[in-house]
């Protein structure tokens, strides 16, 4: 009887840390894109309840939780006075880079707390902010930022020079764009995921102490994603190694890169690139297609990658434009911030 129990207690365990593993190493990014997109249908019909039970579930099953996502569903938290479910949601923004001044101004967030409040939470920020700078790979990120530099200067010198100049540098840039490409392809060879904001950390430009900067984080004028590694993605339009391996896919998958990103990649090389097999692969992210007898092969291709149909992404814009004029008449910015062309 003891060795029939035994065997149980150790079938129970193997079990248990094949779901534990399963759990902690097989992620699917994709997925947790979905359900993203399902919140977000929630808050654009004002459904804040059943949004923030998402982004609390997501938050329960994903070890890695995009910045711009924990600050949405600490608005959401803040909006509706769940005041527990706040208290994880500021944690979370802490753990994804978000400074804490960020949130103590944001005009729905700020509210939930008093000043001495937003005080006594600074030596938590701190710790874990700490944990996120822990996982910064500071040597990836000053890879990156000399390959974004290079990138830069030659988009400026693109952008300066029209006419008849414009061939000769733009083919130069071209080839400069396929070997910064083949550079990060390098590092994924290395490291075998993208250099993104898991592991080289969030983009954010604003210097608080600056009243300009202040007054874009009060109307929600900013954004979290670093885009470095985007941009040179974008720029190419020539290196097909990028779009024939399972590059792309495989870092969409991990949450090295964005649905909207991966999308807006592909329409970029589907309109620009040399090869015309792709001129039919669009996704309607960055580069539109207005005829609505394609949108049912473009929704199902967005679908497989994580992303809301075209038809919600066109409610989001919508909304945005709501919001700007309600904002500008008004001077109200006490709404959930969405990402990318969103407020």
């Amino acid at each position: 009887m003891i060795i029939r129990m035994n065997t149980k207690f150790k079938i129970a365990i193997i079990i248990f840390i094949q779901i534990a593993t399963s759990t902690i190493f097989s992620q699917d990014y994709i997925k947790y894109s979905t359900r993203i997109n399902e919140a977000e249908y929630f808050i654009i019909n004002k459904n804040y309840e059943r949004a923030l039970g998402i982004y609390d579930s997501l938050f329960n099953e994903y070890e890695f939780i995009y910045a711009r996502n924990a600050f949405t569903a600490c608005q959401l938290a803040a909006y509706i006075s769940d005041s527990l479910i706040f208290e994880k949601c500021l944690d979370k923004c802490f753990l994804a880079g978000i400074d804490i001044n960020v949130l103590s101004i944001s005009p729905i967030i700020s509210k939930m707390k008093s000043k001495n409040e937003w005080i006594s939470t600074i030596p938590r920020y701190r710790i874990l902010n700490q944990k996120y700078i822990s996982k910064i790979d500071t040597i990836l990120k000053k890879r990156v930022d000399n390959l974004s530099a290079i990138d830069q200067k030659y988009t400026r010198r693109c952008n300066m020079f029209f006419g008849f100049a414009y061939p000769f540098f733009y083919r130069k840039a071209n080839k400069t764009y396929s070997q910064l490409v083949d550079s990060l392809l390098l590092i994924y060879n290395e490291k075998g995921v993208l250099p993104h904001e898991r592991n080289i950390g969030i983009s954010f430009k604003y210097n608080l102490s600056v009243k300009k900067d202040s007054l874009n984080i009060i109307k929600g004028n900013f954004d979290f994603s670093n885009q470095k590694v985007i941009l040179i993605l974008l720029h190419n339009q020539s290196n097909e190694k990028l779009i024939k391996s399972n590059f792309l896919l495989e870092n969409l998958e991990k949450g090295y890169l964005k649905p909207d990103d991966y999308a807006s990649i592909i329409d970029f090389y589907a309109k620009y690139g040399s090869n015309n097999d792709f001129k039919n692969i669009s996704y309607n992210q960055h580069f539109r297609d207005y005829d609505s007898t394609n949108w049912i092969n473009i929704n199902n291709r967005r679908k497989i990658i994580g992303l809301e149909s075209f038809e919600l992404l066109r409610a989001k814009e919508q909304r945005s434009i709501d919001i700007l004029k309600t904002s500008i008449i008004n001077c109200d910015y006490n709404y959930i911030k969405l990402w990318k062309r969103f407020y």
